[in-house]
């Protein structure tokens, strides 16, 4: 939930630390060590804050996630999937992809939302990451001023629909 609500890399997520990186009562998690060398600050959405809360106090401290290595994350995810009957994706298409999809997707973020959400460099790094909107083109077409087709020579109208002549 921490890949898909808030989008690191699985190896910025192992990095969290209870103690200097999550704040609950703000709804914050700090990634300090990424990719591209800039940390950053993810927002704890309902369903996360949800999960993170029923976490006992005791167990609060330190690492959040008890892997050492990323490489040890694969194996029980790949057989987590084949138990549910769900395809296997990994913590990659779990985390960074599916953020960005459904920041666009739910969040209607434009992209350069979505590239400051994720904490992506460049344009070209989102577009990457952010999957077609199914509907997206349609509901865009469909705000479209109307066209008229007439057999008369006319000027376009007052109230924006072009009038054209049949050829």
């Amino acid at each position: 939930m921490v890949l898909v609500y808030t989008g690191p890399r699985l190896s910025e997520a192992l990095r969290l630390d209870w103690d200097a990186d999550v704040n609950l009562s703000e709804r914050t998690l700090v990634f300090r060590r990424t990719k591209n060398g800039e940390m950053r600050t993810g927002h704890i959405a309902d369903p996360l804050l949800t999960e993170l809360a029923l976490v006992p106090d005791k167990e609060r401290h330190g690492k959040m996630f008890p892997w050492a290595d990323k490489c040890n994350v694969y194996r029980p995810l790949k057989t987590a999937c084949r138990r549910a009957n769900v395809p296997y994706l990994s913590p990659h298409q779990l985390g960074r992809h599916t953020y960005a999809t459904w920041l666009r997707l739910y969040a209607k973020r434009d992209l350069r939302g979505v590239m400051e959400d994720g904490g992506w460099k460049s344009i070209n790094a989102v577009i990457r990451y952010s999957h077609v909107v199914p509907g997206e083109t349609a509901k865009a077409v469909d705000l479209l001023p109307p066209v008229i087709l007439n057999d008369a020579n006319v000027k376009p109208i007052k109230d924006k629909r072009i009038r054209l002549r049949r050829s």
